[in-house]
């Protein structure tokens, strides 16, 4: 590249869907926080509680792949809209529920399993919209930073219902940086280090040795 040239940005349609997928995120982690919260005062039972988690998760596992193929077959958008759409809606019924005093549950299980259904779709397409907005040559940087913006949720997820232990950070360089700008600080408060390196393509006897010298 010569000194004439501007390496290229990341574009403004590219902020708006990290900002959208950011709150998004965000805002399912701080409810999926919640709802645990909610069942303690309706049960004792703590594998009743945890079926939150468990209803929440099984979309990924479950639903992944069919969902992929339907993301790639809807406009991105409208599919992002109509998953927050009926986010909203799962939400504002148990708000409802909650408020009347009626809520039971087995309505927790069916909103955390509607909310992992959608952040499925959301998420799917999201990311799949990603390379209609920003050049090639910044693609990479786009990907990563919605990959650390996810990983940086996850975590508030964990540290916020006290499921976080001693963490150590392993990402490639570029990717832990823009990592660390996007933890929040009760992540950071449970950092014991941080390891510059890329091990996604070192055979998992060489990753063994990196741990065990950590």
């Amino acid at each position: 590249m010569t000194s004439t040239e501007i390496a290229p940005r990341l574009s403004p349609a590219y902020w708006r869907l990290w900002t959208a997928s950011t709150i998004s995120n965000l805002g399912d982690g701080v409810f999926l926080v919640a709802l645990p919260l909610l069942a303690s005062r309706l049960t004792r039972s703590e594998v009743a509680i945890s079926f939150i988690g468990v209803a929440a998760a099984l979309p990924w596992l479950v639903l992944s792949l069919p969902i992929g193929a339907v993301v790639d077959r809807i406009d991105h958008r409208l599919l992002m809209v109509r998953a927050d759409t009926f986010r909203a809606a799962i939400v504002g019924t148990l708000a409802i529920a909650v408020a009347a005093d009626s809520a039971h549950m087995w309505m927790l299980w069916v909103a955390a399993a509607c909310l992992g259904v959608a952040e499925v779709f959301f998420d799917n397409a999201s990311q799949a919209m990603v390379p209609s907005i920003v050049p090639t040559e910044v693609l990479e940087k786009a990907n990563g930073r919605r990959f650390a913006s996810e990983i940086a949720d996850k975590l508030y997820q964990l540290a916020h219902t006290n499921r976080l232990g001693r963490l150590v950070i392993v990402a490639p360089p570029k990717i832990l940086g823009t990592l660390r700008q996007s933890l929040h600080k009760e992540v950071l408060d449970h950092i014991e280090a941080e390891v510059p390196k890329e091990l996604a393509s070192m055979p998992v006897s060489a990753i063994q040795q990196q741990i065990a010298t950590w």
